[in-house]
Formats: structure tokens, sequence, C-alpha cells
């Protein structure tokens, strides 16, 4: 199993984060690796929160779920999960 970290930044030119990322999106083990860790996140938000991920942004805007940072990240995962879901590995 691949672990999944964040592309380093810091110490590394623009060019080089970029060509690292554009490696880590082209690589499957990657990848599938990613959308395990996100499908993980998103149904471990569902259970502590009891909405589905579908109806964050509809919980926000009536008020029935506070928009703190951790809804935002949960968002996040959820979003880039089915981005992830609709490009072939």
């Amino acid at each position: 199993m691949v672990a999944v970290r964040r592309a380093p930044v810091g110490r590394n030119s623009p060019s080089s984060v970029a060509k690292k990322l554009i490696q880590l999106r082209d690589n499957p083990e990657y990848q599938t690796a990613l959308r395990a860790k996100l499908a993980r996140n998103v149904a471990s938000y569902e259970l502590r929160y009891g909405i589905p991920s579908i109806d964050i942004r509809s919980a926000v805007a009536a008020g029935r779920l506070k928009e703190t940072f951790e809804v935002c990240q949960w968002a996040n995962d959820y979003d880039v999960l089915q981005r992830s879901e609709k490009r072939p590995i």
C-alpha cells in the first residue's frame, strides 16, 4: 500500500513541485491509496455529523451545520473524491 502524503513544499522550486504532482497524478498506486483515504475520511465525517456528504452545503446554508474548518475539509475531501472517481486510474 502506498502512503498518501502531501507533496513537499518550501525548499523545492515551483517547477519541481509541479513535476512531482504530475507524477503522483499519473501513479495508479498513489491514486488508489488517495481514493481509499478520502473515502475513509468522508465516511468518518458522515458518521460523526449524521449527514450525507451530498447534503453538506445545503445543511450549512440552512443553519443545520456550522461551517468550521473541519466541515470545509469534509466538503473538500468529498469534492476531490467525487472528481477522482470520474477519472480512470
